[in-house]
């Protein structure tokens, strides 16, 4: 008879189950209420933090590091987790013995061709689900926004960043459509400038959605991507404008007269990348590029551009982290 009771509380504990059909069209059981989950990369991480920061069991980086300026905006509930790496770039992934040990109901997990499988492998028969979402491609976020609002039961939350991304997705192709002459565009990686990411890159897609062109014609041959090339094959393209990441080269090139033959540092048409609270456009490829396309378009197109990017700073802040930026926040923002 004590057995039985045991058995009777034992199945009790176990929360209702149900199944859901993810971004990658595949049929997954999860728990009705998650409030244990991981996100395999950075973009999914963010993403999460946005409906759930507190179900985080983990990061994949620290909050502040050579790409992301995140202590100061992001929820502070996330800066004590523990950081787990994960299934991006040159991360290994994370341990299974260690997610199984922080109770974790759900992985979610990057939609990326580079990491098919991935998790799966990593976790050695490990019984945690695994969630592909689509956490970085403009015209996939509404479905993506959606998606988590009916997976963490925030529907209201879910509409409203759905919202948000049609609405700037309409307004960047407006923009496109009046571009007569696309401004070609160097992605400038690294503290030499010369590593990129090819046209067809993910890492690089916001040139395209800016109505710019990338002038460094490739193809993506890994994860990671950064491409490297030479400084001869950049002066005969003689790019319209530089978006840079690498603050150190963005402080030298305006001064070297080798990046002074290029018509985009003579025009100072150099654009240092903002990265407050996740980096806008890129490492990683997140949500932010909401914000950050929009930022590339007012550069490019400044003239063509509807709206003030700094007015559309702050609202973005507020709507997605719940942040009041003040125009000192927001200068430190644009000009960190």
């Amino acid at each position: 008879m004590l057995r039985f009771f045991i058995l009777i509380l034992f199945f009790l504990s176990l929360g209702e189950a149900r199944t859901i059909t993810d971004m990658a069209g595949r049929q997954v059981t999860v728990d009705e209420s998650l409030t244990k989950v991981f996100g395999a990369s950075p973009p999914t991480t963010y993403l999460v933090a946005l409906y759930r920061p507190e179900a985080l069991v983990g990061l994949n980086f620290p909050l502040d590091n050579a790409n992301n300026r995140g202590s100061a905006i992001l929820d502070p509930r996330l800066k004590p987790l523990p950081i787990l790496k994960g299934w991006h770039g040159n991360a290994g992934g994370a341990s299974a013995e260690k997610l199984l040990e922080l109770g974790t109901q759900a992985i979610i997990g990057w939609k990326n061709a580079f990491l098919e499988g991935a998790i799966e492998r990593s976790l050695h028969g490990a019984k945690i689900p695994v969630i592909y979402i689509e956490p970085d491609e403009l015209r996939k976020l509404p479905e993506t926004f959606r998606f988590l609002g009916r997976l963490f039961g925030d529907l209201e939350r879910g509409e409203a960043l759905a919202a948000y991304a049609e609405h700037t997705n309409a307004r960047l192709a407006a923009l496109r459509a009046k571009v007569k002459r696309p401004k070609r565009v160097y992605y400038a990686l690294g503290p030499k400038g010369l590593l990129s990411e090819c046209s067809d890159s993910f890492h690089a897609p916001f040139i395209e959605a800016a109505g710019g062109v990338n002038v460094n014609r490739c193809e993506q041959s890994s994860l990671v991507g950064m491409e490297q090339l030479s400084f001869e094959s950049l002066l005969l393209e003689q790019p319209d404008a530089i978006f840079v990441q690498d603050p150190s080269f963005y402080q030298s090139v305006f001064a070297d007269p080798k990046w002074k033959l290029l018509k985009a540092v003579q025009e100072r048409q150099v654009f240092y990348i903002p990265k407050s609270p996740i980096n806008w456009l890129d490492r990683p490829p997140s949500f932010m590029r909401l914000i950050g396309t929009q930022w590339v378009a007012s550069k490019l197109y400044p003239e063509l551009y509807d709206g003030d990017i700094a007015v559309q700073t702050r609202d973005y802040l507020k709507l997605f982290f719940g942040y009041e930026a003040d125009a000192e926040a927001l200068e430190k923002v644009f000009n960190p």
